[in-house]
């Protein structure tokens, strides 16, 4: 695989790792923002529209991309 590239399996464990890390911080007393909320939407908008994208590109197996 092309050095810069990711596979599919590798972009949503960097979602759910924010998306467990604006949790961790919400839960802590801090207000769930509409800039944080509008960052996590245009982040998965922005991964599952191009989801074929790094899929063609990155030569990963269904399995690969289907493991978390």
């Amino acid at each position: 695989m092309p050095k810069g590239l990711f596979c599919l399996s590798d972009i949503v464990l960097m979602m759910a790792s924010l998306v467990i890390a604006e949790l961790v911080w919400s839960t802590w007393g801090q207000t769930f923002t509409a800039f944080s909320y509008w960052s996590l939407n245009s982040l998965f908008h922005l991964t599952f529209n191009s989801s074929s994208y790094w899929f063609s590109l990155s030569n990963c197996s269904l399995i690969q991309t289907l493991q978390l």
